[in-house]
């Protein structure tokens, strides 16, 4: 009996440690703390980053060090940037990839269109935040930090940007 449990015992402890998450989940498959090895590895259209092609981020904030060039959500065409630090993945970065320039009233449908999905997923916002600089839309799903991030300069939007990171604590 004694050996039964003991075998038994050697095949689970493995097959339960790989399928625990290693930290907070963030966007599809991608948790804090894992290593650019593993994102290269859960992400096959995933590529490095070379350090001129990095773009720049605050260093709280993390270094890019992975990237999937084009992924498409919904009809629409994002960049996904994996965020890297001390302890591995810090945050994921979805960059809309625009074809020009877009204005404001086009921003404004997209930024509707995005934070109503999002709101779907994630329920009602926890923060809203709209000035001459842009628009900041913040979710929390469980340990979970979502923010929607549209950036205007002049009638146009700069940047457009969904963030998933580990959820401040508020």
């Amino acid at each position: 009996m004694k050996r039964a449990l003991l075998i038994l015992a050697v095949l689970l402890v493995p097959a339960l440690a790989q399928a625990a998450p290693k930290g907070i989940p963030l966007w599809e498959d991608a948790y804090t703390g894992m290593s650019v090895k593993e994102i290269l590895h859960y992400f096959p259209d995933a590529q490095r980053v070379s350090p001129k092609d990095q773009r720049p981020h605050r260093p709280e904030q993390g270094t890019e060090l992975a990237r999937i060039p084009r992924v498409q959500i919904a009809a629409d065409p994002y960049r996904a940037r994996f965020y890297f630090g001390k302890a591995g993945l810090k945050r994921v970065v979805l960059e809309l990839i625009r074809q020009g320039d877009m204005t404001f009233s086009e921003g404004l449908k997209r930024t509707q269109k995005v934070r109503d999905a999002l709101s779907r997923k994630y329920g009602q916002p926890v923060k809203k935040t709209a000035s001459s600089k842009g628009y900041l839309v913040d979710w929390k799903n469980g340990k979970t930090g979502i923010h929607l991030v549209v950036i205007t300069k002049s009638y146009e939007v700069k940047q457009f940007e969904i963030v998933y990171e580990e959820a401040g604590e508020e």
